[in-house]
C-alpha cells in the first residue's frame, strides 16, 4: 500500500525500502549534469557524486534515456499514490477531510474528483475496477470503496481496518476496530457492494496471517488442486485455526508450540509464515531457534530445523526457502528441511527476478547488499548505496535511486529481473529520491512545491 498522508492518522506500511549498492558487473553510465543555474557549491557536490559513480571508464559509456512523459500539478500539503494506471492526489479539504483527484497515466486532465469526510492514510487498487481509501486515525477508522473509473462511492465500512485482498476474488478482508490486544472479528465483504460474506472471532492477543499458495509458481511440495487462499487465526497461546478465506470454513485446528507470554503478546523470535504447501513456525530455543514446517491441511508437523541466532523472517527464494536469522542466512529445502547452503555474511534474503537480494543487516538504513544465485548462494554482484523502489509483480525492471546529500538531485537506474547489471538511466536535478514512487511502467516524483513529474521506466538498453 502506498502512503498518502492527508492530515493526521498513523502511517501506513509502504513495504521495505532496501538500499542497494554499486554494481560490479559493468561501469555505470554518465548522466547529464545538474542545472547550470545552481550555485557553485551545488555544482561541485553533484560533480563529486557523478564522478564517484562513473569511475575512470564511465565517461566512455553513454547513459540511457529516462523519457519524461507528463506532469501533474499539486497544491500545498498534497500527497499522491501511484497506481497501475492512475495517479491519485490526496489534498486536505478546508474544514476537514480530503479531496481525492484521479489523473490517468502518463498524464492528461483529471478524470474525477471526490471529497471524503475523513483523513485518508492510504489509497490503493483492489481489483480491476475498484479503489480502496483507508482511514486509520485513532478517532475515525474507515474503509471506502470507490469506482476506479468515476470515483463514485460504492460502499463505506466505518469502524473497520483493512486486513487483506484475497487474490483473484472480488472480496476484501476487514477487521473490526478494536485496540490490540482486545478481541476482534474478521469479516470478509463483497468488493462491489460491501455486504459481509462471513465473520469469525479473533481471540484477544491473536493475529491474522494470510497467504495464497495457489499463486506461487515455485516447484517442490505444493497445495492440492482447488486449494483456497488461507487465513490463519493464531492466538498467543499457540491455538491455531486455518480457515478457507473465501468461505470462512475451518480447514484445520491445532495447538502449535508457542511459549506463552504473560502480556498476551508473542515472544521475540516467534513467527508464522504461510509458504507453498506448508505453515512455517519459528520460535526461540536454548541455543538459537527452531523452525518447524506443518502440513496446512492437518497442522501435523513435517520437519524441524535447529539453527543459531534469532529468526526474523522466512521468505521464498526460488525453489528454496530463506530462513533469515541474526546469525546468518539459510537456504532450506521445503520438502525435507535440510539446508542447501548457508552464509554468515548475510542475514536477510528476498527474491528479485532471477536473483536473491541479500542484506547484511536489514534493520540498518544503508545495509550492504548483493545479488546471489538462489540455488547455490553464489555471489553474482554487489550493489551498494542505492535505494530500491519495490516493483509490484517483480517481472519488470526495479527502479534504483541515489540522491545527492547536498540536495541537488537524484540519479535513477534500473535492475532487470534477469540481468544483474545496474543500468544508469538519468540524473534528475532538483528531485529528492524520498519523494518518488514507481510501478513497472512509470516513475513519479515531486519536483518543487507545485509539480509531480512522471517518467517512463525503460530497461536501459
Amino acid at each position: 500500500m502506498l502512503d498518502t498522508r492527508c492530515g493526521g492518522g498513523r502511517r501506513m506500511d509502504r513495504g521495505t525500502v532496501i538500499d542497494l549498492g554499486t554494481d560490479r558487473g559493468e561501469p555505470a553510465a554518465g548522466p547529464g549534469g545538474p542545472d547550470r543555474r545552481r550555485s557553485g557549491r551545488a555544482l561541485l557536490a553533484a560533480a563529486t557524486v557523478l564522478a564517484a559513480l562513473l569511475g575512470p571508464a564511465g565517461s566512455a559509456v553513454r547513459p540511457a534515456v529516462l523519457p519524461e512523459v507528463g506532469s501533474v500539478p499539486r497544491g500545498e500539503g498534497t500527497s499522491f499514490s501511484l497506481l497501475a494506471g492512475d495517479l491519485v492526489l490526496v489534498t486536505p479539504a478546508p474544514g476537514g477531510g480530503c479531496h481525492l483527484t484521479d489523473y490517468p497515466l502518463p498524464g492528461g486532465p483529471p478524470r474525477w474528483r471526490r471529497t471524503l469526510a475523513y483523513l485518508v492514510d492510504g489509497v490503493f487498487t483492489a481489483g480491476p475496477a475498484t479503489l480502496l481509501a483507508i482511514a486509520t486515525g485513532e478517532a475515525n477508522r474507515s474503509v471506502t470503496a470507490l469506482a476506479a473509473g468515476t470515483g463514485a462511492v460504492l460502499w463505506r465500512q466505518d469502524g473497520m481496518d483493512f486486513a487483506d485482498l484475497p487474490a483473484g476474488t472480488a472480496t476484501v478482508l476487514l477487521t473490526t476496530d478494536t485496540s490490540y490486544p482486545g478481541p476482534r472479528r474478521a469479516v470478509l465483504v463483497d468488493l462491489v457492494d460491501g455486504r459481509p460474506r462471513w465473520s469469525r472471532p479473533v481471540p484477544p492477543g491473536g493475529y491474522l496471517v494470510t497467504g495464497d499458495p495457489r499463486s506461487d509458481p515455485d516447484p517442490g511440495p505444493g497445495p492440492p488442486a482447488g486449494t483456497a487462499p488461507w487465513l490463519v487465526i493464531w492466538a498467543a497461546d499457540g491455538a491455531t485455526t486455518v480457515v478457507d478465506e473465501l468461505t470462512g470454513r475451518p480447514l484445520a485446528s491445532a495447538a502449535l508450540a508457542v511459549p506463552p507470554a504473560p502480556d498476551t503478546s508473542f515472544p521475540r523470535g516467534t513467527g508464522l509464515y504461510p509458504l507453498p504447501g506448508a505453515l512455517v513456525l519459528t520460535r526461540l530455543a536454548v541455543n538459537g531457534s527452531v523452525v518447524t514446517a506443518y502440513e496446512p491441511g492437518t497442522l501435523a508437523p513435517r520437519w524441524d530445523l535447529d539453527l543459531a541466532g534469532t529468526v526474523v523472517a522466512v521468505t521464498r527464494c526460488g525453489a528454496l526457502w530463506c530462513v533469515n536469522s541474526t546469525a546468518g542466512l539459510w537456504a532450506v529445502d521445503p520438502g525435507t528441511g535440510r539446508a542447501r547452503w548457508r552464509s554468515s555474511r548475510w542475514t536477510y534474503g528476498r527474491p528479485l527476478g532471477s536473483w536473491l537480494v541479500a542484506l547484511d543487516d536489514p534493520f540498518q538504513p544503508s545495509p550492504v547488499a548483493a545479488l546471489l544465485d538462489p540455488g547455490t548462494g553464489r555471489l553474482v554482484s554487489t550493489v551498494d548505496n542505492w535505494s530500491w523502489l519495490p516493483e509490484p509483480d517483480g517481472t519488470g525492471p526495479t527502479v534504483l535511486l541515489r540522491s545527492d546529500p547536498a540536495g541537488t538531485g537524484t540519479l535513477v537506474a534500473v535492475l532487470g529481473p534477469a540481468d544483474p547489471a545496474v543500468r544508469v538511466l538519468r540524473w534528475l536535478p532538483g528531485v529528492a529520491g524520498s519523494s518518488c514512487q514507481a510501478t513497472a511502467a512509470v516513475l513519479a516524483c515531486t519536483a518543487g512545491p507545485a509539480t509531480i513529474r512522471i517518467w517512463r521506466v525503460t530497461t536501459g538498453r
